[in-house]
């Protein structure tokens, strides 16, 4: 099915089809991300019941998909992550790097109530960033309802990230769901703003969506044209308001509900989505044509070549280390940046492993990346924007295969000036200075199909030297470690490198000869599946790096073990004796009254060194429990935190029971625990660390206590 409509009043045309990616379940909200749509569905058709006799409803969650190079929608498949979950997850937002993520879904306290099956659970946004292709859930909008009493959703970001446009029910708007705003200032979001009763009615306004010239789209039901739900437009004003909305027409709008328009960055294609078809929401992918030329494109040709470099190489350059790239395609390099030039469209990956030059060996994979070279979706230029005087210089239009465009004129213009006629450009330029090129072309009509108008433009620059740039450019892309990920309670955490002596399957013991051989005290570590024995764990690649050197020649077997998966986190057991001969690297920080302290508070002075201590509970715990109140200095007041740890969800009644037993004794010491957390893989509740100055773990076993 192919809609077609051309606009009188401001000579524009669109196309309007299904999206080949619809589900026979609902599928909504469609939102552009670099070359990907990311929209709601119910698809999975996920179903809860709060009683016998409920209906049943399908929740929605959010899916990707993106054009491969054969130039078809591929397969829509869940976002990875913490984000999707039982309940429902509809329109978001990206930031402009693609790597924070806002969207709408139901606010936890609400989904804590019991309601009625006719009850609506209210909705908040949430804010997610994207780490090791995961996304991660980061908090929760600030001005999300306390207390479920209304919702906020449909979240836009907009002016380079500056401004926070969504919907809120929220008590004192102009009717039910108004639209409302947010600027950045002072890292944070400015209080809501209402948009006005311009914009506002006495209904409902969903969906704003601001595009790059500054209009903004939203969809309202109770405007005096609205048939149902419609998509309506408003310019800006030079006051910093909008003129009174313009009702999109027929294909944009129908009698059905017609809702969440959306635009690709830097082209004429977008999605809205609509009902139209009677029986669920689905997404339509549009093409919209400027008729007169005031709108163009701006030039966007595939890029293939690619500068892959690593910020932390830099700091350490003395170093016998080499960075070694791989990629998807077979291709292997070598060197702190290197150069790849694909060779068609695709989805990549790439990885950045580290090898020691003296022995060959891979000690460690530093990071792992994606990369989507996706076939352009309009018509493109090739062209160099630098050019010489003088210098013959040639460029051409390309019409990707899938728009099936037949041209009836193709014209050049250089400020206005022709320049020549057809698909490709012969010119020798003869005067210096900054020009707009442009291209304009005319497809043919038919009986049914109206011909259209596409314009295309792109800034050069002619000067008096040969030009020495490779064309087409070379992209950078500057990699570096992940700065956070989350364990498995859900905690944020720096990701881990660390230098480790052994590993084993089993927990060895607390004698054993090597810890006596060991250059610093040895701090056993469990992810449930190994333990390893860690020397030295930091987040620094460089210092990483440094210190491992260091060891190797010192004559120490050491290895780097690297924690970047949040399924696979190293938790602490125990300190292991030690009577370490080289004091020569020993840690300068260790202390009589601090076990181990970690290095993630380092970057924030206002917050003290966290220690954690480890207590045996099953052997005479309140000896214990006292003298780590009094060597440990814990103040009546300190952020302590009561961690009982077992992998097994069954134990976790133990382990509360132990950790309840901790608090009463510490409240005999005139100490008062502001937390008891259960740290099992399904508990969600655990205190961050950085937020706790100490943490009492169970169990310990040690000499140091006694």
């Amino acid at each position: 099915m192919l809609l077609l409509f051309a606009i009188a009043a401001n000579g524009q045309t669109y196309e309007v089809a299904p999206a080949p990616f619809n589900s026979p379940e609902a599928d909504f909200g469609g939102t552009f991300n670099g070359n990907h749509i990311i929209y709601s569905s119910s698809r999975q058709r996920t179903e809860i019941t709060y009683n016998d006799d409920s209906t049943h409803q399908f929740f929605t969650d959010l899916y990707i998909t993106s054009i491969n190079k054969e130039g078809e929608w591929e397969e829509p498949r869940a976002i990875k992550g913490q984000v999707n979950t039982l309940m429902n997850e509809a329109q978001c937002t990206f930031s402009q790097d693609g790597k924070t993520m806002y969207y709408t879904g139901n606010l936890k306290n609400a989904l804590n109530q019991r309601k009625e099956k006719s009850a609506t659970y209210a909705l908040g946004i949430v804010c997610a960033k994207l780490y090791n292709r995961e996304w991660i859930i980061e908090h929760d909008f600030p001005y999300n309802s306390s207390s479920s009493t209304y919702s906020c959703g449909h979240p836009f970001l907009a002016q380079s990230d500056s401004l926070f446009l969504f919907s809120s029910n929220q008590p004192g708007g102009y009717g039910g769901s108004d639209l409302y705003y947010c600027l950045w200032q002072n890292n944070a979001w400015s209080n809501p703003e209402n948009l006005g009763p311009t914009i506002n009615t006495e209904g409902n306004e969903f969906y704003p969506f601001v595009n790059a010239q500054g209009v903004l789209y939203f969809s309202s039901d109770s405007r005096d044209d609205s048939e149902g739900l419609d998509i309506y437009c408003a310019l800006p004003t030079a006051n910093g308001g909008y003129e009174e909305p313009v009702r999109l027409p027929e294909p944009m709008n129908t009698e059905a509900d017609d809702f969440a328009y959306s635009e690709k960055q830097g082209s004429n294609r977008g999605c809205i989505s609509s009902n139209r078809d009677g029986v669920q929401d689905d997404i339509y992918l549009f093409t919209r044509y400027e008729d007169n030329f005031n709108h163009c494109l701006t030039n966007a040709p595939p890029h293939f070549c690619y500068m892959f470099s690593d910020e932390n190489y830099a700091l350490m350059p003395n170093l016998p280390f080499t960075y070694v790239w791989r990629f998807s395609d077979g291709d292997v390099q070598s060197g702190s940046q290197v150069k790849k030039c694909f060779a068609d469209f695709g989805h990549y990956t790439y990885s950045l492993e580290v090898q020691d030059t003296l022995t060959r060996q891979f000690i460690m994979s530093a990071n792992e990346d994606e990369l989507e070279i996706s076939r352009p979706e309009e018509p493109y230029l090739m062209v160099p924007p630098t050019w010489a005087l003088r210098q013959d210089v040639q460029g051409f239009v390309t019409i990707p295969t899938q728009l099936a465009i037949d041209t009836a004129s193709i014209e050049w213009l250089l400020n206005d000036t022709p320049l020549a006629n057809g698909k490709q450009l012969q010119w020798k330029p003869d005067t210096l200075g900054e020009f707009l090129l442009t291209v304009r072309m005319k497809t043919k009509g038919t009986r049914r199909v109206a011909s259209k108008a596409i314009c295309i433009e792109q800034r050069i620059v002619i000067q008096p030297d040969p030009v020495q740039e490779e064309y087409p450019p070379i992209v950078p892309i500057s990699i570096s470690t992940p700065q956070i990920v989350r364990n498995i309670q859900g905690e944020q955490l720096i990701p881990r490198y660390y230098i480790v002596m052994c590993r084993s399957k089993d927990s060895l013991s607390a004698n054993d000869s090597r810890w006596l051989n060991a250059p610093r005290q040895v701090l056993e570590m469990s992810n449930h599946t190994e333990f390893i024995y860690v020397l030295e764990e930091t987040n620094d690649l460089s210092q990483l790096l440094l210190r491992f050197q260091q060891y190797r020649e010192a004559g120490h077997s050491v290895e780097i073990v690297q924690c970047l998966n949040t399924k696979n986190i190293y938790l602490p057991v125990r300190v292991m004796n030690c009577t370490g001969t080289n004091s020569a690297l020993k840690s300068e920080n260790t202390s009589p009254n601090t076990l181990y302290a970690t290095d993630s508070l380092k970057t924030n002075p206002a917050l003290p060194s966290q220690t954690t201590t480890y207590i045996d509970l099953d052997k005479d715990y309140m000896r214990k429990v006292k003298y780590v109140a009094a060597v440990m200095n814990i103040e009546r007041q300190m952020d302590l935190q009561i961690v009982c740890e077992y992998p097994e969800k069954e134990k976790a009644q133990a382990a509360q029971d132990k950790a309840l037993k901790m608090k009463e004794l510490l409240i005999q010491f005139n100490v008062e625990p502001d937390a008891i957390a259960i740290a099992t893989r399904l508990n969600e509740n655990v205190v961050p660390q950085h937020e706790v100055k100490m943490i009492l773990q169970y169990p310990y076993t040690a000499a140091e206590h006694e």
